[in-house]
């Protein structure tokens, strides 16, 4: 595993490197929270790391952000830019957001 030789490409890229408290509480904050969280390891990149995967649900109607029925407001695209342009590395582990 390669996991902090990509936490390194991720940066160079331009990402922002954001810890686990900030995201949830930035999450919190747009009326999302995270759910369903599982470990893999991703290798369908030029290198293989450690990955963290989960779902993101509105908090107040438990749907995916995703789905069809969800709301399409400004926090949804706040979200979506937070998801673009940022990871977590926590645990050894990039979140896949």
């Amino acid at each position: 595993m390669d996991t902090k030789k990509e936490v390194k490409r991720l940066i160079d890229g331009g990402m922002t490197q954001l810890d686990k408290e900030e995201f949830l509480n930035l999450l919190s904050s747009l009326g999302y929270k995270m759910v369903e969280s599982f470990n893999y390891i991703n290798s369908s990149n030029e290198i293989t790391y450690k990955a963290k995967g989960f779902r993101i649900i509105e908090k107040d109607t438990g749907l995916s952000f995703a789905n069809v029925d969800a709301r399409k407001d400004d926090n949804l695209r706040k979200l979506q830019e937070m998801r673009f342009s940022s990871f977590v590395y926590s645990n050894d582990r990039i979140w896949e957001l």
